[in-house]
């Protein structure tokens, strides 16, 4: 076995290391990676929720922002391992037709795609919300406010032995994308310091004068 295929192996058998967690308002337990394992969003809306359904609703949320986080995080992954025996050219390249962006509300995913290519808007991943890292690890998914239409969930990630954890705000919103043909949640921001869409949305103000 070459060189090169022996460290593959070892880049996609580190992948069972890496994990997300998250729980109905404090979820500690392990989530499942596949996304379409998640509850529907649009099947537990109603204009009225009972305590229950409040329950559902927030379990949902954690749900799906674990499958994202978990997602990503094993697609850098594999990234990282194949541009360790160079058959990948460029860091946080996307992986086939794979997209991150998939997970993005339409409103960020449009002021995400206005940006220029010729200029640095954001000099970070909103993902790790880091230039560099050594491990991702999402630990912990905390739902702090969830209704029919929107939810508000902090994310804390650990990078690495010589950063402290990281915790990422995120705003949710519940909307149908034409794609998916079903209702589900989409991040409508990343907030780290400030608001990553009101970063994109200033900067495209001044650009564009």
């Amino acid at each position: 076995m070459t060189t090169g295929k022996k460290l593959y192996i070892i880049g996609l058998i580190a992948l069972s290391s890496i994990g997300c967690t998250g729980n109905r308002m404090h979820r500690e337990e392990a989530m499942q990676e596949d996304s379409a394992a998640v509850v529907p969003a649009d099947s537990l809306l109603s204009d009225v929720m009972v305590p229950e359904q409040q329950n559902d609703l927030s379990e949902a949320v954690a749900q799906r922002v674990t499958a994202m986080f978990n997602d990503v995080y094993r697609h850098y992954a594999i990234e990282d391992s194949l541009i360790r025996i160079k058959e990948a050219p460029l860091e946080n390249e996307k992986t086939g037709d794979w997209d991150k962006t998939r997970y993005y509300s339409e409103s960020l995913k449009a002021l995400w795609d206005k940006m220029p290519n010729d200029d640095i808007v954001i000099d970070y991943d909103p993902w790790t919300m880091s230039q560099d890292y050594d491990t991702l690890v999402c630990r912990k998914v905390e739902v702090l406010s969830v209704n029919k239409d929107s939810a508000v969930v902090d994310v804390t990630i650990f990078l690495s032995e010589n950063w402290p954890e990281k915790k990422i705000r995120l705003e949710m919103t519940n909307e149908k994308k034409q794609a998916a043909g079903k209702a589900d949640w989409y991040i409508a921001d990343f907030q780290y310091n400030g608001s990553m869409a009101k970063e994109i949305s200033d900067y495209l103000k001044e650009y564009k004068k």
